[in-house]
């Protein structure tokens, strides 16, 4: 059985801790999946960092990767992240939006960090457009 592990740039990246704050990112694409509660769809967009300021020790934030989960239970939660990224939702009639269009787009991303069962991550709490 093979013992050795490699783990990429990319890889460090997944893992890398950001100071809480606003990042420009670029959308790198969105996944779905059954959740493993009662089989509804799990959409989790995944973001790219593309600037920002270095952190504390010195490190770029450059490539970082960050996340974005939906449920098809809960869909007003990905308004704001919609309306960020250019979709029209009318507050009377709602929208039928596409995650795949939001591939590549530019938007900024506040990040603020959270103990979940143990490990520190970065959550995506809020979204603003690129200035």
């Amino acid at each position: 059985m093979p013992t050795k592990l490699t783990i990429t740039k990319e890889d460090l990246l997944k893992s890398k801790i950001l100071e809480p704050g606003w990042y420009p990112t670029k959308v790198r694409g969105t996944t779905t999946k059954s959740a493993t509660t009662d089989g509804s769809t799990v959409f989790t967009v995944e973001f790219a960092v593309t600037g920002g300021p270095n952190q504390k020790d010195g490190s770029s934030p450059i490539g970082v990767t960050l996340y974005k989960t939906y449920s098809e239970k809960a869909p007003g939660f990905a308004v704001k992240f919609f309306q960020t990224v250019g979709a029209l939702i009318d507050p009377e009639k709602g929208a039928t939006v596409d995650f795949d269009a939001a591939k590549n787009r530019e938007l900024k991303v506040f990040v603020k960090n959270d103990l979940w069962k143990g490990v520190m991550r970065n959550v995506v709490e809020d979204f603003d457009k690129m200035s």
